[in-house]
């Protein structure tokens, strides 16, 4: 530290209200109009930091001379680029001095006080009344100039990004001249080919947000031109849905430069009208929030008594009563012995056989309380271990979890395998098996002819070999055991199709299959208002559809000749042929009209082709918002009146 400057500690913004104070003899001016670097330095760093953490206090019109002082460095270096020369003649495909070598000290000295008078610009431009004092500047529209004259080098990249982002902060308040004789103008076209060529994303960022602030203007839109470089580049970034900022930027430059008819038609004629539409639509429904909904469809069910294909045993009426009359636990345990037999590796459900149970002897309640009544399901229960000791009660995990009586099943009609052979006239007794049913029949399956077992008539208008006979006789046997029921079905009944169809039928395998149980209509419902990004495409797309889709009125009548109306007098018929000669010749006049007539009903017809391509997509799409929903069902409604080729 040299021994003529002293160090001063740092003190608060907020307690140096003189800083900011509105008086000629303001010292952060003065210090800036001095001409002592140290001065200068200490200056702009107090700028800098009550332009960044104050900003709201911070403004520029009251500091008499301050703008003045800022812009001095930042023009100096517009003008004059610091002093160096914008190519390097000795070495041959370097862009400048500064990529090899580094620049003066002076020069960089004073590059440094450029950079934070802009930076201090910057951040005061953020305020709209800064922004709207900063235009009314002289000096403010040659410093965009700069976006024009500097060259982008890593020297100059910071500095154009401030000058960028100054010109999105005060594009609102900037309003083009008609002609170019009064004063400056901003370099819109050099603007837009930066936006076009370079490939920093924040610099393209604050061009295309500033030059769609600047085109929402009524006063600038005639400015638009409808082959701008930028338009190219906000088509090329729009599938970039993941960046943000990005997209917003593209999307709202996209919304000001089709807001005019010019334009809008315009675009109809460009090469990536379909892709553009279709990243709309991709948009919309990619950011789409839907919220599942379920809504019941509740249909009768209706069920029919189950024919078993083995009957199972049945008390007769000698049983039944002589266990009504037996007390508890003997009637229980007498009563399992008689409707279950030992069957390792079956299962029977407690629920069930305690049901089956109790449903037998409930009509004989009154004769069973003499004796003491039915006995409760837990004792029951632990008489079912009592009478099969190889049984055991477990739970089946499931799903569904149940609780089941492992080692016992039901007993089986005794001589329910019968013989149906020789149509039912066969004179062999029951049999206790299907084995030995089966067994049976292999003495009447020598014979050669066709199936003779009750009514079939398979293989009876010839022989049917010995090989195919005997599957085919296997389907007239009954199952040993009997068909297990999905948990959910009621118990010994099946599922009709409909209430009242007919069961039993002929051919059950013929029965329309039932309604799914517990049937569910499964949509989705909007959720949530979309965002910007989705309600500037929506935007988007509608002005093109409405280019694409004009209001047209009811044709005006043509009355001729082979049409209606009263006959024309001869004379009167060669005045009006010449009348319509000569507008003829002026229609021939006026080809330039014909032909931008011409070119619009191209764009329409390019128009109604891209749109027709998405009109899938834009069925798919849901909304919140209810005016938004009529935009869309106004596209989808013309778009589904549309031939299918155009």
């Amino acid at each position: 530290m040299s021994q003529g400057v002293q160090y001063r500690p740092p003190v608060a913004d907020g307690h140096e209200q003189w800083y900011i104070d509105e008086s000629p003899k303001n010292r952060m001016v003065l210090a800036l109009l001095s001409g002592i670097d140290e001065e200068i330095s200490w200056s702009l760093f107090r700028l800098g930091h009550l332009s960044f953490q104050h900003g709201h206090r911070f403004f520029l019109k009251p500091l008499f001379g301050l703008t003045d002082a800022l812009m001095e460095w930042p023009m100096w270096w517009v003008n004059e680029n610091g002093g160096l020369p914008l190519k390097d003649n000795l070495l041959e495909g370097a862009g400048s001095l500064t990529e090899v070598w580094a620049i003066p000290p002076e020069t960089a000295k004073k590059r440094k006080h450029a950079l934070e008078s802009l930076l201090i610009i910057r951040n005061a431009s953020l305020e709209t009344a800064n922004a709207a004092y900063l235009v009314g500047n002289r000096r403010t529209v040659p410093l965009l100039t700069g976006l024009k004259t500097l060259p982008h080098t890593p020297l100059n990249a910071e500095f154009i990004g401030y000058l960028a982002e100054i010109f999105q902060a005060i594009a609102g308040h900037l309003v083009l001249p008609g002609t170019k004789k009064d004063k400056p103008t901003v370099p819109l076209k050099e603007i837009t080919e930066l936006v076009a060529t370079t490939k920093d994303r924040s610099l393209i960022i604050s061009l295309l947000s500033g030059l769609a602030t600047l085109y929402q203007h009524a006063h600038n839109s005639a400015s638009i031109s409808p082959t701008s470089p930028a338009l190219d580049a906000s088509i090329r970034y729009l599938p970039l849905t993941f960046d943000g900022p990005l997209l917003a930027a593209c999307l709202d430059y996209l919304f000001a430069h089709l807001s005019t008819p010019l334009t809008a038609k315009a675009f109809l004629h460009h090469k990536e009208l379909a892709n553009t539409i279709k990243c709309l639509v991709a948009l919309l429904l990619s950011e789409q929030v839907g919220q599942p909904r379920q809504h019941p469809l509740t249909a009768a069910v209706a069920t029919a008594p189950q024919e078993p294909s083995v009957p199972v045993y049945q008390l007769t009426t000698d049983e039944l009563q002589n266990l009504v009359n037996t007390p508890e636990p003997q009637r229980c345990m007498d009563w399992l012995r008689r409707m279950y037999v030992p069957a390792p590796g079956q299962d029977e459900i407690q629920g069930s056989i305690w049901l089956l149970y109790r449903d037998t002897f409930t009509p004989y309640l009154e004769q069973t309380l003499s004796i003491g009544g039915l006995a409760n399901a837990a004792d029951f229960i632990k008489k079912i271990m009592e009478v099969f000791p190889t049984a055991q009660a477990i739970v089946d995990p499931g799903p569904p979890q149940r609780y089941i009586i492992r080692g016992i099943k039901r007993r089986l009609q005794e001589g329910a395998f019968k013989c149906r052979w020789v149509r039912g006239a066969c004179n062999a007794p029951a049999f206790q098996t299907v084995e030995d049913l089966y067994n049976h029949l292999l003495t009447h399956l020598n014979e050669v002819g066709g199936c003779e077992w009750a009514t079939c008539q398979y293989g009876q208008a010839g022989s049917v070999p010995l090989e195919r006979l005997k599957p085919h006789a296997l389907t007239h046997l009954p199952s040993p055991t009997p068909v297990r029921r999905d948990p959910a079905q009621q118990p010994e009944t099946i599922t009709l199709p409909t209430p009242g169809y007919p069961h039993p039928t002929l051919n059950p395998t013929e029965r329309p299959p039932p309604p799914p149980p517990n049937p569910v209509l499964n949509y989705t419902v909007p959720a949530t208002s979309p965002p910007s990004t989705s309600l500037t495409a929506l935007l988007v797309l509608r002005i093109l559809f409405r280019t694409s889709f004009p209001d047209s009125g009811p044709a005006p009548p043509v009355s001729d000749e082979n049409r209606f109306g009263f006959p024309m007098p001869p004379a009167l018929t060669g005045e009006i042929q010449e009348l319509q000669k000569e507008i003829r010749d002026a229609q021939v006049k006026e080809g330039e009209e014909s032909a931008g007539a011409e070119s619009e009903r191209i764009g329409e017809r390019n128009g109604r082709r891209a749109f027709e391509r998405v009109a899938s997509e834009l069925a798919m799409l849901q909304l919140a918002d209810e005016s938004l929903v009529g935009w869309v069902d106004e596209m989808n409604g013309v778009l589904g009146t549309l031939p299918l080729v155009l």
